[in-house]
C-alpha cells in the first residue's frame, strides 16, 4: 500500500511538489477560499480527491463503497483475479505506534470536514497520512479477499463520482485550466521573430483616461461577499428528485422561446420553497415539430450545469430564469451539437438569439479565462453612466458613443461597469453561451474577474 506521491518516480517528485505548491498557492490567493486555505488537512484532501499526488491514502467508512472501488475494473480483469479490501483498525494502529515513539514518524488518521467537496462526501472519505514507501514492513493491514467476478451492483458510478458540481468544484475548474496552460505552454524556437505587445498597466489606457478611473461604488466589498463566497452545501441535502420539464413550442422565433421558457420557470419552478438550494434535473420536449434528438439528449446536462452555477449566487430569479431560457434557445439554434468547432455555426446561433451580438473575453487574476457573447446594447447599458467624465477632453464624445472603444481602453470591470448590470448580463447572456461552448472554466459571477474586454 502506497500513497499517490510515493508512486511517483523519484526523478519526478520535485516537479510534483512544485505542482502541489501551485495548488496550495491558488487556494490561498483565491477569494472566497480563506477557510479552506487556513486548514492544511482540508487543502490536501481536496488535492488528493482531484488527482494531485499527496502522502494521503484514501479510505472510506462505507464497506459498500470500498467494495465498489475494489471491483470497479472487474470487466477488464483476467479470470481468477481476486479483489481486495484493505482494512484499518485505528485503535490497533495507534497502540502499535506507541512502541515506535521517536523512531519513526507516526501514521495519522484524518477525517477532515471540507464544505462543498462533494466527492469526499459521496465517497464517505477519510485518509491515512502515510509518508512511507513500504509501510507494511513496519505495520500489517488486515485484508479481505474475494473473487473479482463482476462490479459491485448496488452502487452506480455517479454515486461516488457526482456529475454535479458544488461552488468549490466549479472554482476548481479555474485552477485546472490554469494548470493546463502552465503545463502545455509552447515556446517558439530561438530563431523565431517575436512580436511583443505590452498592455498598459492600471487596467485602462492612460491616453484615453489620463487621470485613471476610480472603482465604481457598486463594487463594494460588502456587496461582493455573497458573489464570492456563497454558503457551503452538502450533497445529500442538495440532491432532489425534482425533474423540471421544459415544454418548447417548435419551431418558434428564439426571442419567443426565451420569453415562454422564462415565464414557465418563474411560474412553475421558482415558487417551490428552497428550490435554489436544490440540484434540479431537467428534460426538454417540443410542442409541434420534433426537436432534434441531439437537443433532447445533450441540452439537459448543460442546463443543469448552468442552474448549478447561477442558483447559489445572488442573481435575481428573473435573471436566472432568463439565462436558462437563453440556453434553451441557443441549444436549439445549434441543433444540440455543442462539440462542433466550426465558428460559423456558433456565430449563426448567437446571431439568431442575440441582437447585435458582441464577443467578449474575460479572466481572473489566476490566469484562467473564458469567452462569451452578449448583445451590444445590453453591454452598453451595463457601462457606468459617468465613465466619460474620466476621459480626456478629446475622447469624451467617443467614449460616450463607441462601445468598442470603451472595451478596448477600459478593461478592468470594476472600473468600467455597474456591478448589478454586469451581473445580470452574465446570467442572461454570457453564462448560457459558456456552458454550451466550453468544457473548461465557466464564470458565473463577474465579482471574480479582473479583466473584461474584446478578444
Amino acid at each position: 500500500m502506497q500513497s499517490t506521491f510515493m508512486r511517483v518516480p523519484t526523478e519526478q517528485r520535485e516537479s510534483t511538489m512544485q505542482k502541489l505548491a501551485r495548488f496550495e498557492g491558488w487556494i490561498r490567493n483565491t477569494p472566497g477560499l480563506e477557510k479552506l486555505a487556513a486548514d492544511t488537512d482540508a487543502t490536501i484532501a481536496v488535492a488528493q480527491h482531484y488527482g494531485l499526488p499527496t502522502n494521503l491514502v484514501d479510505f472510506t467508512t462505507s464497506p459498500e463503497i470500498a467494495a465498489y472501488f475494489a471491483t470497479e475494473r472487474a470487466d477488464a480483469s483476467p479470470p481468477g483475479e481476486m479483489a481486495c479490501l484493505i482494512c484499518l483498525d485505528l485503535e490497533d494502529m495507534l497502540d502499535f505506534w506507541k512502541f515506535l515513539q521517536g523512531k519513526y514518524p507516526p501514521l495519522e488518521f484524518l477525517e477532515p470536514e471540507v464544505p462543498d467537496l462533494w466527492r469526499l462526501e459521496a465517497q464517505r472519505g477519510c485518509f491515512l497520512f502515510c509518508p512511507y514507501d513500504h509501510i507494511e514492513r513496519l505495520y500489517d493491514f488486515d485484508r479481505i479477499y474475494f473473487p473479482k467476478t463482476h462490479r459491485y451492483p448496488l452502487i452506480r458510478p455517479e454515486e461516488v463520482y457526482p456529475t454535479r458540481k458544488s461552488h468549490l468544484e466549479i472554482l476548481l475548474d479555474q485552477y485546472f485550466m490554469n494548470e493546463w496552460l502552465i503545463e502545455n505552454s509552447w515556446e517558439p524556437p530561438d530563431n523565431t521573430v517575436r512580436i511583443v505587445m505590452e498592455v498598459p498597466k492600471g487596467g485602462f489606457d492612460p491616453e484615453v483616461f489620463p487621470n485613471g478611473i476610480p472603482r465604481h461604488s457598486s463594487w463594494s466589498e460588502d456587496l461582493l461577499r455573497g458573489w464570492i463566497a456563497p454558503p457551503g452545501e452538502q450533497l445529500g441535502i442538495a440532491r432532489t428528485a425534482v425533474n423540471f420539464h421544459i415544454d418548447v413550442p417548435h419551431p418558434e422565433r428564439p426571442e419567443r422561446t426565451v420569453q415562454r421558457v422564462a415565464d414557465q420557470l418563474l411560474r412553475d419552478l421558482i415558487p417551490f420553497i428552497g428550490i435554489r438550494k436544490k440540484l434540479v434535473n431537467w428534460t426538454i420536449e417540443s410542442r409541434g415539430a420534433a426537436l432534434p434528438p441531439e437537443v433532447i439528449g445533450n441540452l439537459p446536462p448543460r442546463l443543469a450545469r448552468l442552474w448549478d452555477g447561477l442558483r447559489g449566487l445572488p442573481h435575481r430569479d428573473e435573471d436566472l430564469c432568463e439565462g436558462i431560457a437563453m440556453c434553451v434557445a441557443l441549444g436549439i439554434a445549434l441543433g444540440g451539437d455543442f462539440e462542433s468547432s466550426e465558428a460559423s455555426r456558433w456565430n449563426n446561433a448567437v446571431a439568431q438569439c442575440l441582437r447585435d451580438p458582441r464577443e467578449v473575453e474575460f479572466g481572473a487574476p489566476d490566469g484562467s479565462y473564458s469567452r462569451g457573447f452578449a448583445s451590444s446594447s445590453n453591454i452598453a447599458a451595463a457601462v457606468r453612466p459617468d465613465i466619460a467624465a474620466f476621459a480626456a477632453p478629446q475622447w469624451k464624445e467617443m467614449v460616450t458613443s463607441n462601445l468598442v472603444l470603451v472595451l478596448q481602453t477600459a478593461w478592468t470591470p470594476s472600473y468600467t461597469f455597474d456591478f448589478s448590470g454586469l451581473a445580470s448580463l452574465f446570467a442572461r447572456e454570457i453564462a448560457p453561451y459558456q456552458v454550451l461552448a466550453r468544457e473548461t472554466a465557466v464564470f458565473y459571477s463577474p465579482a471574480r474577474l479582473d479583466k473584461f474586454g474584446l478578444p
